[in-house]
């Protein structure tokens, strides 16, 4: 089976740094990913291109962990990422910021089927992820635009969230 290109993005009314301090913090993907369970980077510190991040999913019924290295990092604008162990998927989160002050947020996922099962479960998968994709942008919309404006000094939106 060909490689699927699947893709969402939604308008976020929230400071460009809310936005990608958000998208750049995988451990904040469990607050706006449908199915993520768990998801951390190594090293700690800041993501850089090289950085690994480990995430366990639930998706179909089934947990799946995929590891993903980071292979291209614009801060506040673009980041890419492929899977090196898991599922053959890759993908990028991309800001663009808007004249109004809001920002664009895409999110794009390349996937292509292994062996037998995950070609038979091909279409469903690709239908679930897709689902997924355009709530996920909601949820994150959501999620950005809740967290105040703050000075630097002030909690992070890690611990906004929290809240």
């Amino acid at each position: 089976m060909k490689t699927a290109h699947l893709s969402a993005e939604t308008v976020v009314t929230a400071p460009a740094e809310t936005v990608w301090t958000i998208l750049a913090d995988c451990r904040m993907d469990v607050h706006w990913r449908a199915g993520v369970l768990s998801m951390r980077h190594e090293p700690p510190g800041p993501l850089h291109v090289g950085s690994r991040t480990i995430e366990l999913l639930e998706l179909l019924g089934r947990r799946l962990e995929t590891t993903a290295r980071v292979t291209e990092l614009e801060p506040q604008r673009l980041m890419r990422w492929v899977a090196e162990e898991g599922a053959d998927v890759a993908g990028e989160r991309r800001v663009e910021p808007l004249p109004d002050g809001a920002q664009r947020v895409r999110l794009e996922l390349r996937f292509r089927p292994r062996g037998l099962v995950q070609t038979l479960l091909a279409p469903i998968m690709i239908a679930r992820i897709r689902a997924n994709l355009r709530a996920d942008v909601r949820r994150f919309a959501t999620l950005a635009e809740a967290i105040p404006a703050a000075p630097r000094s002030a909690a992070s939106p890690r611990d906004a969230a929290r809240a």
